[in-house]
């Protein structure tokens, strides 16, 4: 199976380069995607800090990731497919020039804007990279003939300590945002309507939660309340050739919270050495804020030799994230077993057709 790099080189406008086919992204263009992406990342990290504006927060958030895998996609993706239509697409996640590029988001984007078939998703598939023993190990794959599957009794699902949408810190942001307010009375009725919708948000993550338990297919291990020490030991210890899936949350200082501890990036880092880059994992899926960045999560894991590495999203853990793995756990159930990218795109292609019956 053939494979190609996205290279990215950027001299004021941006060079976007597959093999010997190029295009050039206006540096104007690029700029401004750029500051956009940093408007989202801001508002990603403060959303729910504000809960009387939390309804128009969260609609300006939808808008700007349409923008940004709109920009994505007609800018480095559709000239890409011109001239790669069927193959492994890798990308650098750390140096594409584009901050939280992620164009397995685009391509999703062109589907569900039918300005791709989806077939598309059985003939491209596009692949995140951070490099090290990993990545050479993710290349000998595609080399030998594709990519490692997903197998039940090899996968281990580990869901650590989840945020409550209803915490206390939320309730102190609504009392001063009540004090503040120009109309109490006006602020006190969002401040109710949220408080319910935060509610029933923690009432379904609890259902779903429930469902990823019971209703995966036999074999897959699903430890529910993870701790921090199972969490470390299972970086290194784990069926040889399996799949690690991981739900947790982490806060802006990089800590992995569980309910017995934290877990830092520096002993994350410590005990994938002790690996020696023997790591057993074949494939690893990271629920995690903040996992995809330099020298979090994803990134370490493929340094120290996971070939296959995914994150989901900018923001990791809520109810649409455990309803994508769910549906994967479904998908893998009714058979054949298939590689873990193709997995998440097997459930992309699952949730289309039931939006366009």
């Amino acid at each position: 199976m053939r494979a190609a790099f996205i290279d990215f080189e950027l001299d004021e406008d941006l060079l976007v380069r597959v093999g010997p086919h190029h295009h050039v992204v206006p540096e104007d263009s690029v700029r401004e995607r750029n500051r956009r992406w940093e408007v989202l990342r801001r508002w990603a990290a403060s959303q729910g800090a504000d809960f009387v504006k939390r309804t128009k927060v969260q609609t300006e958030l939808q808008a700007e990731r349409i923008w940004l895998m709109d920009w994505e996609y007609e800018h480095v993706l559709r000239p890409i497919l011109g001239w790669w239509d069927h193959g492994y697409l890798l990308y650098d996640v750390i140096n594409s020039h584009l901050p939280g590029f992620r164009p397995r988001s685009a391509m999703w984007h062109g589907v569900r804007s039918r300005r791709l078939p989806v077939s598309i998703l059985d003939e491209v598939t596009v692949l995140p990279s951070w490099g090290g023993l990993g990545l050479e190990r993710l290349v000998e794959t595609i080399g030998s003939g594709g990519l490692p599957v997903v197998e039940p009794e090899k996968t281990r699902i580990l869901v650590g300590e989840l945020p409550s949408a209803f915490e206390r810190e939320a309730l102190i942001a609504l009392r001063a945002e009540l004090e503040d307010h120009e109309n109490p009375e006006l602020a006190l009725a969002a401040v109710v309507r949220d408080l319910q919708a935060l509610l029933r948000e923690d009432e379904l993550v609890a259902a779903l939660l429930d469902e990823l338990e019971e209703g995966g297919p036999a074999g897959v291990e699903v430890i529910r309340g993870c701790g921090a020490v199972q969490f470390v030991e299972s970086l290194s210890n784990g069926p040889e050739g399996g799949t690690l899936i991981l739900f947790a949350h982490q806060d802006e200082d990089e800590k992995l919270h569980f309910h017995d501890g934290t877990v830092t990036m520096t002993r994350v880092r410590a005990e994938l050495d002790q690996g020696h880059g023997q790591l057993p994992w074949s494939n690893a899926m990271f629920v995690v804020c903040h996992a995809a960045e330099e020298q979090n999560l994803a990134h370490c894991c493929q340094l120290a030799g996971i070939p296959v590495v995914m994150t989901h999203g900018l923001t990791g853990f809520r109810g649409d994230s455990l309803g994508t793995v769910i549906f994967m756990m479904r998908r893998l159930a009714l058979g054949p077993t298939m590689s873990l990218p193709r997995l998440v795109d097997a459930t992309m292609q699952q949730e289309h057709a039931r939006h366009t019956r």
